[in-house]
């Protein structure tokens, strides 16, 4: 299951940056005021994640640091085949 969190901030040093996120809805185990943090090696995005971006996390484990996530994406628009197909056509 993916819980949909915000980029707070990306940290760290060339081989171990990593993003900090707040999730948008508290849940039983993380309310949303607790960080859960993600290594950048395992975000599946095009490009490094930003302040402020919504992202989908998954795998959220707690270690004696803190939550982390195991997996990490971008929200994306997913367009329609009509609207693909529109767009093409320009």
């Amino acid at each position: 299951m993916l819980a949909e969190a915000v980029v707070g901030a990306v940290a760290g040093k060339t081989d171990q940056r990593y993003a900090i996120a707040y999730l948008s809805e508290s849940t039983d185990d993380v309310s949303k005021d607790e960080a859960i943090t993600f290594s950048l090696k395992v975000w599946k995005g095009e490009c490094e994640p930003q302040r402020g971006q919504v992202v989908l996390l998954g795998r959220i484990e707690k270690f004696v640091k803190g939550w982390r996530a195991l997996y990490a994406k971008p929200v994306i628009l997913k367009l329609s085949k009509q609207a693909t197909a529109i767009r093409r056509k320009k």
